[in-house]
């Protein structure tokens, strides 16, 4: 077993209680003890490997909640495809994607050649016409078990379009509550994706229906939100119990407005766990060290001479989309028996004013306890190339 201490610079630790703590153990792939340095040290041995972090901080790994990797091909490789994640710190995306046998077969492929350093959650979507049995014997035949490597495959959630149409009729209605109870029965939720707020309201309604009869749920709802819904709405999916996912695209220009602060902290007062997601697309210029710096600035906007609590902003990025991916237990924050999935910062962002936190970049990406990615003048280029010395003991 090898163990690694980490010390002297601040560890955001995204956890519920938003602290920072002074150091670090890890263990193999896990993450052994998080808290005081002298704490710390008990826990060391002749073999303990030290790493003094020179004032610089330690995140837990950037959560991508709703991605999508480019993968058809069996043999196609998606390593280069995720650099573009790596680079700016996230470690862990969900694949929400139709995945079909072709798509699957490829991903695994990596796996085996130990080419994909991404920890992907593959959220296996289902539909009236492919149910849990056509699902699990499509897996079945590309010999897939679940857990390989980074690689983990889950069923669900089922991703439903809402347009506006949908739910006028009483047929439809009835399609929808049907196909809602049968995927709350086989322990599979729902992922909504709404292209306007009425219809939103319907479907939601209807799943609180359903929701009487069948409380507990393996995953929690999610839904998709690309515009700003009322406090109706709001206030309906905290009944639902939703986790929320805000893609980049709803932030216009890289610019957020006191008014879209506001909206975040209803929907977190709803306990809706909002997340942002879509950082790795090639269409998304927003990365999660601009929305750190864009979400301080306009609070600070609103409020001269105040300051916005950056840690509870991290979960935006972290344990809120962990959760929604319900592997919350598993990462998302820096904790005792998580995965030991984390980036070391050039920069504390407690040590620069929140116009320059947009430049701090991660100069190391570790995953499950190794080194997945280091960073190159290259990475913004997408044409990443290695480094030569390791950022963990550069001077």
């Amino acid at each position: 077993m090898h163990k690694t201490l980490y010390y002297g610079g601040h560890i955001f630790t995204c956890n519920l209680r938003h602290s920072t703590e002074e150091a670090m153990v890890t263990e193999d792939d896990k993450i052994l003890y998080v808290g005081k340095y002298r704490e710390a040290r008990h826990l060391m041995d002749a073999d303990t490997e030290i790493v003094h972090l020179g004032g610089r901080a330690i995140v837990a790994g950037f959560f991508d909640s709703m991605g999508a990797l480019p993968v058809s091909h069996p043999y196609e490789n998606p390593h280069f495809s995720t650099k573009a994640h790596l680079g700016i710190g996230v470690t862990s995306m969900c694949e929400t994607g139709h995945l079909g046998a072709l798509s699957i077969s490829g991903l695994c492929h990596s796996v085996w050649q130990n080419q994909l350093p991404l920890r992907i959650t593959a959220l296996l979507s289902d539909t009236p016409e492919a149910p849990k049995g056509a699902l699990a014997t499509m897996l079945s035949s590309c010999g897939i078990r679940t857990g390989l490597g980074n690689l983990a495959f889950r069923l669900g959630p089922a991703r439903i379009s809402l347009t506006p149409s949908m739910l006028n009729r009483p047929s439809e209605v009835n399609q929808l509550t049907a196909f809602m109870s049968h995927l709350m029965s086989w322990g599979i939720t729902l992922q909504l994706e709404p292209q306007d707020e009425s219809t939103l309201e319907k479907a939601l309604t209807l799943f609180l229906g359903v929701q009487k009869d069948t409380p507990s749920l393996a995953l929690p709802l999610r839904v998709l939100l690309p515009f700003v819904v009322s406090e109706h709405v709001i206030y309906l999916l905290g009944k639902c119990r939703a986790a929320v996912l805000l893609p980049c695209a709803l932030i216009e220009d890289n610019d957020i407005s006191p008014t879209f602060l506001l909206y975040l902290e209803k929907l977190e007062r709803a306990g809706l766990y909002p997340s942002f997601c879509g950082f790795g697309r090639a269409s998304a210029t927003l990365t999660p060290m601009a929305l750190l710096s864009g979400l301080l600035l306009a609070y600070q906007k609103e409020n001269p001479g105040a300051h916005l609590p950056l840690c509870p902003c991290l979960n935006y990025l972290s344990l809120n989309a962990a959760y929604a991916a319900g592997i919350a237990e598993e990462t998302g924050s820096l904790e005792w028996g998580k995965l030991a999935d984390f980036s070391l910062l050039s920069k504390s962002p407690l040590d620069v004013p929140p116009e320059q936190m947009a430049d701090i970049v991660p100069l190391c990406v570790v995953i499950g306890g190794k080194v997945a990615h280091e960073y190159t003048s290259y990475d913004h280029t997408h044409n990443p190339q290695p480094s030569t010395q390791s950022p963990f003991h550069a001077q």
